[in-house]
């Protein structure tokens, strides 16, 4: 049975990812995206290879054990793989070698921080934005937020994109700010 949970307005179902059944009475088919993190890499292999047999335009982030299972995952049809164990090293030894930068870093995307949050926006096709350099938009003067990067619809970031950048079609910024500034800003890319 599908559930939601009330504080957070996420749908869940109840049951073994690895059976068919369970993948299809969650939505599967519509779904865009599933996040595979079972106990081992074979079931999660197997919950891809299922997944993406399904729904053939499903985003799917998986947990790998190690890096060969990780080209395994991806080549079976992960769009994307981590290691927790990689992350989880990464961050210790920022937390001995730039430990401000890790601050920064917890800040801006923990769910704590109710200042300042990192987001990533869409530019949706018929965004007032679109063929505006971000000097003319005014994302920073009228939002108070500062564009880290760009995703461009190609797969190419941009960091620390320049004044004169062109917004286009399909970009996803990566904005720094607070999250009333960022939820307003949202709501105007959707106009």
């Amino acid at each position: 049975m599908i559930q939601k949970i009330e504080e957070e307005g996420f749908v869940y179902y109840k049951g073994d990812a690895t059976h068919d059944k369970t993948l299809l009475a969650a939505g599967i088919k519509k779904a865009k995206g599933i996040i595979c993190v079972l106990p081992s890499d074979a079931e999660n292999l197997y919950v891809i290879l299922t997944a993406r047999e399904l729904n053939h335009d499903i985003f799917i982030l998986s947990r790998s054990e190690d890096e060969e299972s990780e080209k395994r995952l991806l080549r079976a049809g992960a769009n994307r793989v981590e290691s927790p164990y990689m992350m989880g090293g990464m961050r210790m030894a920022m937390a001995i070698l730039r430990p401000a930068m890790l601050d920064f870093v917890e800040i801006t995307t923990m769910k704590q921080s109710l200042e300042l949050r990192m987001d990533e926006i869409a530019i949706c096709s018929d965004s007032s934005y679109i063929d505006k350099s971000l000097d003319d938009s005014q994302i920073k003067q009228k939002f108070g937020l500062i564009v880290v990067a760009v995703k461009q619809e190609s797969g190419k970031m941009i960091f620390n994109p320049m004044a004169k950048y062109v917004i286009e079609n399909n970009d996803k910024l990566i904005v720094l700010g607070e999250v009333e500034n960022i939820n307003l800003f949202t709501n105007t890319c959707l106009l």
